[in-house]
């Protein structure tokens, strides 16, 4: 329940703070803003190298395995390899950037360019702190601390930056590049109080010892599959934004981002079970009891589905109202709102799927069906783009989803034989 009210909580500041950024930016700096938040998300993926999962996993085995020296050592070890590659993406960034920049860009006829170069270059160091925030609230998740964990990233982070834009309002007038860093300095903020807070955890952990154990060759073997997972679910989740931004500019990422965000909703459900069901699924898989696990996937289906049509049914009719609450410049993006809304609706339909097909022994067959999807959504994109602008974008996407809910349905009923709803249920 309190993951729950956290999680609610959180998404209703994330949209508070999307829907503010848009109107004090507008759509030009706004989407030069999420451009870079794109950027973001993929780098910090591989600047954690897997870690921030494989950490959380570790944690909560070696606890109960009682191996307190190793989760001592695990901490020490985590930190320095998401130093060395989140301080590798930041020098590689820099240099990508550099070299990828226009020296002849005059900034009195084009500033454009110079903020959106500004904003690159404070969202790199900002790849470093949100990889370190991960990190530490990966051992709160280990030590079964999730809520807590979350309150970090999903609470304190948005509040501080709304307050930080907010003031910065009544001084100047506020660019894209101002708003990452106030994002960096509410990043660097919750990573302190995570920190302390994770800091206590291993003390009490540690038990007064100071010995470490290390089993680094193992941790990175557990480690570096992950990676790989969330480097293409951070691809497909925001390769749309990226070619809108590289292929039309700032301000069609801009339009773009807020139906996206809006679309997003009909997975909320999904995701709010999620937590719930997925041990749960991996548990009742592993004891072979595959009529039980069929009841969840079909109550799990049930309440995505039902509360999907409600949201999305409320999202096609209201899509102009909406929109305009981030500014009356982006009810154009109506028609991109239904194509995303429906699209998400479908793949809502397979929810309980994709929760069994990511935290079931499916692992090598997940990163090939990821693979297959990163890729078509990136050809979809390349074709659809040009031709048809943020619409094209939205069917791509749309497409992408229900294409990749077809598939993981397949794979878990030819592997299973559990489906997303069944009447007669396996014995």
């Amino acid at each position: 329940m309190h993951i729950m009210f956290v999680n609610a909580i959180g998404m209703s500041l994330a949209y508070l703070t999307h829907m503010v950024l848009a109107k004090w930016l507008g759509v030009a700096q706004y989407g030069d803003y999420v451009y870079a938040l794109a950027w973001l998300n993929v780098l910090a993926v591989v600047g954690q190298l897997g870690m921030n999962t494989s950490v959380e996993r570790l944690t909560a085995e070696l606890r109960g395995q009682k191996k307190h020296a190793a989760i001592m050592g695990l901490s020490i070890f985590s930190t320095l390899v998401v130093a060395c590659s989140a301080g590798a993406v930041l020098v590689a960034g820099g240099i990508v950037l550099l070299v990828m920049s226009d020296p002849m860009s005059d900034p009195l006829t084009d500033p454009m360019a110079e903020q959106k170069f500004l904003t690159l270059a404070i969202m790199l160091p900002l790849v470093i702190v949100v990889c370190f925030l991960y990190q530490r609230m990966s051992f709160l998740k280990g030590f079964e601390r999730v809520a807590q964990a979350q309150v970090f990233l999903e609470i304190v982070r948005p509040t501080v930056l709304i307050v930080l834009v907010g003031a910065g309002l009544y001084f100047f007038q506020v660019k894209a590049y101002m708003v990452m860093a106030a994002n960096l300095i509410a990043t660097a903020i919750a990573l302190c109080l995570a920190f302390f807070v994770v800091r206590y955890f291993l003390r009490a952990e540690a038990q007064g010892s100071h010995v470490r154990h290390y089993h680094t060759r193992s941790w990175l073997a557990v480690s570096l599959p992950y990676l790989l997972i969330g480097v293409l679910t951070a691809v497909m989740n925001q390769s749309d934004v990226l070619m809108l931004g590289t292929m039309l500019g700032s301000a069609a990422a801009g339009l773009y981002t807020p139906a996206a965000k809006l679309a997003q909703l009909a997975l909320f459900p999904m995701l709010a079970i999620r937590s719930r069901a997925a041990p749960l699924m991996a548990r009742l898989y592993a004891e072979n009891d595959l009529k039980e696990l069929q009841h969840q996937m079909n109550m799990t289906t049930i309440v995505s589905t039902l509360s999907g049509v409600v949201l999305v049914g409320g999202l096609i009719l209201c899509a102009e109202p909406l929109l305009k609450l981030f500014g009356p410049d982006y009810a154009s993006a109506a028609p991109v709102l239904i194509v995303l809304a429906l699209g998400m609706l479908v793949f809502a339909m397979t929810g309980g799927i994709e929760v069994f097909l990511i935290f079931g022994p499916f692992e090598r067959i997940t990163v090939l069906i990821y693979a297959l999807v990163v890729a078509l959504n990136l050809t979809l994109n390349l074709i659809l783009i040009p031709d048809f602008g943020v619409i094209g974008a939205a069917y791509a996407t749309a497409i992408t989803v229900i294409v990749r809910g077809l598939i993981s349905t397949y794979v878990v009923w030819q592997r299973s034989g559990i489906v997303p709803w069944a009447w007669k249920q396996n014995k």
